[in-house]
Order: structure tokens, then C-alpha cells, then sequence
């Protein structure tokens, strides 16, 4: 799974990526599409980091929504929609509300 994360500030994330690469977690591309860009991806130490915390809470999770009927998960899947689209108009509300201050 790729995400693309985009931070803001002078310089913070390349300190932060720097000390992932320091770590053996992550290892900075070069973007083939775009000249100026720079992937970050995860090592195979990373994937490994990544597992060992969140792969035993994916399995629990995985093991709950099992549980559930399909009628039951598209109900969530239905708040879980909604609940996000409210979360990202009141981001962008408060990042209006920030720029305008």
C-alpha cells in the first residue's frame, strides 16, 4: 500500500525522514514521473516494524468484522463515509479560519 503524505514546514520532515533512513526504516527514490520529487519508502526493516505493532491489531480486526453481517458492515461503511466528509469539512474550515487570523 502507497500513500502519499504531505507535510508542510521548512525542513521538519526531511529531519524526520533522516532519521528513518538512519534507522534502516525507510530509504529515499528518486520519483521517475517528476524530476524534483523524492519517494520515501519503507525498507524491509520498516515492513517489518510496521507488522510486528499494527499486524496483531489488523488481525483483531479482521477477526471482529467477521462477526458482522453484510448488511451490518455496509451500515458502518455508510457512518464511516459520512464521518469522514465531516472531518474534512471542518479541516477545511479550520484552515480557513487559521489563514484568516
Amino acid at each position: 500500500m502507497r500513500r502519499e503524505i504531505r507535510v508542510r514546514g521548512a525542513g521538519g520532515h526531511h529531519h524526520a525522514i533522516d532519521r528513518l533512513e538512519r534507522a534502516g526504516l525507510a530509504e529515499r527514490v528518486r520519483d521517475t514521473a517528476g524530476r524534483r520529487r523524492v519517494l520515501v519508502h519503507l525498507t524491509e526493516r520498516g515492513r517489518g516494524g510496521v507488522q510486528e505493532i499494527w499486524g496483531p491489531i489488523a488481525d483483531d480486526a479482521r477477526a471482529e468484522f467477521l462477526r458482522f453481517g453484510v448488511a451490518e458492515l455496509e451500515l458502518i461503511e455508510t457512518f464511516l463515509r459520512h464521518a469522514l466528509r465531516n472531518q474534512a469539512r471542518h479541516a477545511d474550515r479550520l484552515r480557513g479560519e487559521a489563514g484568516g487570523s
